[in-house]
Parts: structure tokens; C-alpha cells; sequence
């Protein structure tokens, strides 16, 4: 059953990403300084998990095909396998965003693929490295990170994406609500609340900036147990 739904959630990911392609390229042109977009492929240990986690961070620091597309290579195909291979961070032991996706991962899954999580992210490409502040708010891009939402069904997802990103957010998801709960301030970290996301939506700082705060323990601890709380509810 998991490879069958596998198989075809990565089939409607990828017509997405086909009908989406040439409107990527045209306002985000390579030649300007930009990645090349983030298509996810999702792993087949995603569908096996009690609590499916996708993590949103803000955008990719370089994405970048290595060797160079060849003029008849799909565009799509060679993003899908490079998302793949990257294995949702498992080579980047020292990064405080994988670092923190791979510990919400095994505290809400004990004993599974600290990897078998899906990750996106609200900024579609980066230029020259860094924020695309020219189209970061096209709402026609933005709302890819909704469709991926619905087309992947998480049980839980992490903005890790912090209140600076807050206009992305609320283009992405329009009338999202926001709302505090336990000792956090609403900058701090946020429960969502919107018709295309799950019970267990939050938004909260990027793990670079709880590490060095030294809250990152403690936000997780509050999105773990919410988490948990909520889905043997609704188990």
C-alpha cells in the first residue's frame, strides 16, 4: 500500500512541477543569478511513518545541477533525482536545520529513518545564494507550497521560517491564522491554523537562530507534545 501511494503522490508532485516549470524560468531566470527551483520527491519511508513531519525552511544557499543540464535532459527529472539524492540533509551533520528535522522526526517516530520526513521550502529558488526578495511574494509561486502540502498530507508541519518570512506565509496560505500557546511569544512559535494544513501546523524560528537562543529544545518539546496530544486524537 505504501509504494502504491508513494508512487502516485510522486507522480501528482510531478505533473506540478511540469505545469509549473516554464513560469519558474520565466521569472526567475538563471542568467540573473538564480537556483534552479526545489521539486520534491518524496522517500518511500515517508508513508510508513505514525506522524508523516514536513519541514517548510526558508530557501535553498546554492541549488545547482552537477554536470550542467544537457539540452535534452528534462529539467524536472534531473531535480527530482537531485532532491533524492540529497536525502532530506542526511550528509549534514553539523547543519542546525537538518539537525533539528531529524530530531522531530525521531521524537515523533522512535526508531524510524531520522530522513523519512518531506521537505520544502517557501522560497522556490535562491539568487546568488540568498533571499529572492524580487519575486519572493509572486502568488502564483507562492501557492506551490500550498499544493504541495495538499498533494503530500503531512500530519505535522514546521515553518522553521521565523516571523521575517511572515508575508510568504500569508501569501502561501491566505487567511492563515495564527495563535500562541504554552510560555512562547507569538514570534516565537505559532500554531497555523488553515483550511489546507494539518491540526499540527506551526511556525516557528529558524533552528540556526533557537540553536544559538537556546530555545531550540524547548520549541521542540512544545511542537512534540502538541503533536502528540493532537494525533491520538485524531487517531
Amino acid at each position: 500500500m505504501a509504494g502504491t501511494k508513494w508512487a502516485e503522490t510522486n507522480r501528482q508532485l510531478r505533473d506540478l512541477y511540469e505545469e509549473y516549470g516554464p513560469y519558474i524560468s520565466s521569472i526567475a531566470p538563471r542568467e540573473t543569478g538564480y537556483s534552479f527551483p526545489l521539486f520534491m520527491r518524496l522517500p518511500e519511508a515517508y508513508f510508513e511513518q505514525t506522524v508523516r513531519i514536513m519541514v517548510i525552511g526558508q530557501e535553498t544557499h546554492g541549488w545547482d545541477l552537477v554536470p550542467p543540464l544537457a539540452p535534452s535532459e528534462s529539467a524536472t527529472s534531473r531535480l527530482l533525482d537531485m532532491y533524492a539524492e540529497f536525502e532530506n540533509g542526511r550528509r549534514y551533520y553539523r547543519s542546525p536545520f537538518w539537525l533539528a528535522s531529524h530530531n522531530l522526526q525521531l521524537k515523533l517516530n522512535p526508531g524510524s529513518d531520522p530522513c523519512a520526513l518531506a521537505w520544502t521550502n517557501l522560497g522556490r529558488v535562491d539568487q546568488h545564494r540568498a533571499r529572492a526578495t524580487n519575486i519572493g511574494n509572486d502568488e502564483r509561486l507562492l501557492q506551490l507550497v500550498l499544493l504541495e502540502v495538499e498533494i503530500a498530507k503531512p500530519d505535522c508541519v514546521v515553518f522553521w521560517t521565523g516571523p521575517n518570512y511572515e508575508s510568504m506565509l500569508e501569501g502561501a496560505f491566505l487567511g492563515v491564522e495564527k495563535s500562541e500557546f504554552d510560555a512562547h511569544s507569538h514570534r516565537e512559535l505559532a500554531r497555523l491554523i488553515h483550511p489546507s494544513l494539518p491540526t499540527c501546523s506551526y511556525r516557528t524560528y529558524h533552528p540556526n537562530y533557537l540553536s544559538r537562543s537556546r530555545r531550540l529544545a524547548q520549541v521542540l518539546q512544545s511542537i512534540v507534545s502538541d503533536t502528540i496530544d493532537s494525533t491520538g486524537r485524531l487517531r
